[in-house]
C-alpha cells in the first residue's frame, strides 16, 4: 500500500491531524500531485465508503469532501479557470470519465452561459482567451453562439453574418468581440475550427478570407486616391 494511503488512514482514525505534505512534491497543484491526491480520493471513495461509482456520482458532495477529510487533498487539483475550486463533479470526472464528462466544450459553454446569464455585467475571467487552449475556448462559445442564437443556416451565412456590423454588434453583446480584439483571434478561423468536419468548410473558409483581403486592399486604395 502507498505511505499516502496509510497516512491517510491514519488522518481518519485521529492518529494524525491529516495526510503529511512530505507525500507530495511540494505544494503545487497538478501533474503528480494531483495523481497522488485523486489516488486517495479513491480510496476514500471505494475502499472506505465502498461506493461504486454510480454511488459516488448520487452522493459525492463538498460535505462528503469535509466528512472524509479530503479538503487539504482537494488542494492539489488543478481546477480549470471555468470551475468553481473544490467542484466535486469535476473531481468525479477525473476520477470516472465514463460516467462525469466535463470536456472543454462543456465548460466553455457553461462559462458563457454564465456570463450571457449575468444581469451584474459578468465578464469572463482574466486570459481566458490566451493562447491556443484559449483560442479553442473561444471556438466553442462562438458555436454555443451559432447554435443559439445566431440566424445563420449555411457556412457562407456564418461568414457573412460576422462580417457584417450586425455580427459585429452581435459579438460585442455577447462579450465575445473585445476579446478577439484584445487576443488577436481570426474570426475566419474560428468559423473554420468549429466548422471542420463540413465537407465544405475549407473551401468556404478560403473564399471568404480573399474577399475579406479584397475588401481591405480595395479601401487602402480608395484612402490612397483620397490623398
Amino acid at each position: 500500500m502507498y505511505n499516502i494511503l496509510i497516512d491517510y488512514e491514519d488522518s481518519l482514525i485521529g492518529r494524525t491531524p491529516y495526510v503529511d505534505p512530505s507525500n507530495f512534491y511540494g505544494p503545487n497543484a497538478g501533474s503528480a500531485n494531483e495523481r497522488l491526491a485523486l489516488l486517495c480520493i479513491r480510496f476514500a471513495i471505494e475502499k472506505i465508503l465502498k461506493w461504486t461509482p454510480d454511488d459516488a456520482v448520487k452522493y459525492f458532495d463538498s460535505y462528503i469532501i469535509r466528512q472524509m477529510k479530503l479538503d487539504k487533498l482537494v488542494s492539489y487539483i488543478d481546477f480549470p479557470i471555468e470551475v468553481e475550486y473544490g467542484n466535486p463533479r469535476y473531481i468525479l470526472s477525473l476520477l470516472y470519465p465514463r460516467k462525469v464528462r466535463m470536456t472543454q466544450r462543456s465548460m466553455a459553454e457553461s462559462m458563457i452561459k454564465t456570463v450571457l446569464n449575468s444581469t451584474e455585467g459578468k465578464q469572463f475571467p482574466r486570459e481566458y482567451f490566451v493562447g491556443g487552449i484559449g483560442f479553442q475556448r473561444y471556438c466553442y462559445c462562438l458555436k454555443y453562439l451559432f447554435d443559439t442564437s445566431c440566424p445563420c443556416d449555411t457556412l457562407d451565412d456564418m461568414y457573412e453574418y460576422m462580417d457584417s456590423p450586425a455580427g459585429k454588434a452581435f459579438l460585442g453583446r455577447c462579450r465575445l468581440k473585445v476579446p478577439a480584439e484584445q487576443y488577436n483571434i481570426n474570426i475566419h478561423q474560428a468559423i473554420r475550427y468549429i466548422t471542420q468536419d463540413h465537407p465544405d468548410s475549407e473551401l468556404t473558409f478560403a473564399y471568404h478570407e480573399f474577399l475579406q483581403q479584397w475588401r481591405k486592399a480595395k479601401s487602402q486604395i480608395a484612402n490612397q486616391n483620397k490623398d
